[in-house]
């Protein structure tokens, strides 16, 4: 005999039970949820706290006279005018984070003598300047107009009156200065120190490097004494030559017009009139 009653009994409490566990679970999902939420809550006003730090963490940085460039050290300039010094340190007079260095770079970088430029922050209120300037080693002459020029070929700008009438001379003829074969500049250049390493002809006895001529370098002694045809490239060897060479001419007291080096072993020796070669 089946009891009803007790069934009935047994499936209440079930029923119950499944009602109590489902709100725990619903309890402790909501208490889940609240935890996330707060959680949430807590990390944006954290971040809000940290960006509204930076905010003003940045502000002070950009607005608080200790960070204001009150020194600024300037080292290697020899022949940057004081005009221009005083240009650029007005230029450096602000905040020392809003200094855009590649901007100050670039301009010093465009004045004439400076090849290389070093600048960098010093917290809290110091920008120091490092200059590496050219050095003009030569006179570059064209169309009548001299201009000083460093060992790369550049032109630093134009000779001073009553300049370094010291430094050698290269005479360029009439053609514009932007349009002067680089080529034949530097290989002047390269003579010119060729003379100077080797030491023979003293360059006091060298009137003018001559690239009139385009391919070629010429030297002009001083007083109208014979013209050095020295063409390109191998100057030592060839300087070589010509020291042994002059050393016979001396001997023969000919009245020689042009001395020609460019050709490989020999020397051609051009005189004003025949002469008899013993």
């Amino acid at each position: 005999m089946r009891d009803h009653k007790g069934s009935a009994v047994r499936n209440s409490r079930t029923v119950l039970l499944k009602q109590v566990r489902k709100k725990v679970v619903r309890r402790q999902q909501k208490r889940k949820a609240f935890r996330r939420l707060m959680g949430a809550l807590m990390q944006s006003l954290l971040l809000g706290v940290a960006i509204a730090g930076a905010v003003i963490g940045i502000y002070l940085l950009l607005t608080a006279p200790v960070f204001t460039v009150k020194k600024i050290v300037f080292e290697g300039n020899v022949r940057l005018p004081e005009t221009r010094i005083r240009h650029y340190e007005q230029s450096l007079l602000q905040n020392i984070f809003l200094l855009d260095l590649e901007a100050v770079r670039r301009e010093l970088g465009r004045e004439p003598y400076i090849d290389r430029v070093f600048v960098r922050r010093e917290l809290p209120d110091r920008v120091f300047v490092r200059i590496a300037e050219r050095t003009p080693v030569v006179r570059f002459r064209i169309n009548g107009q001299e201009h000083l020029v460093d060992g790369e070929g550049v032109l630093l700008c134009d000779a001073p009156e009553g300049g370094p009438a010291s430094l050698p001379l290269i005479e360029g003829g009439s053609r514009a200065a932007d349009a002067a074969r680089h080529a034949d500049l530097m290989a002047a250049l390269v003579l010119v120190e060729t003379v100077v390493h080797f030491g023979y002809p003293a360059l006091r006895e060298i009137r003018t490097f001559d690239i009139t001529r385009p391919g070629e370098v010429m030297m002009r002694p001083e007083g109208g004494g014979p013209k050095i045809r020295c063409g390109y490239g191998d100057y030592l060897k060839k300087l070589i030559r010509l020291k042994r060479v002059a050393a016979d001419l001396a001997e023969r007291s000919w009245p020689v017009k042009t001395i020609d080096l460019r050709f490989e072993d020999q020397v051609i020796v051009q005189t004003e009139e025949p002469v008899r070669v013993s």
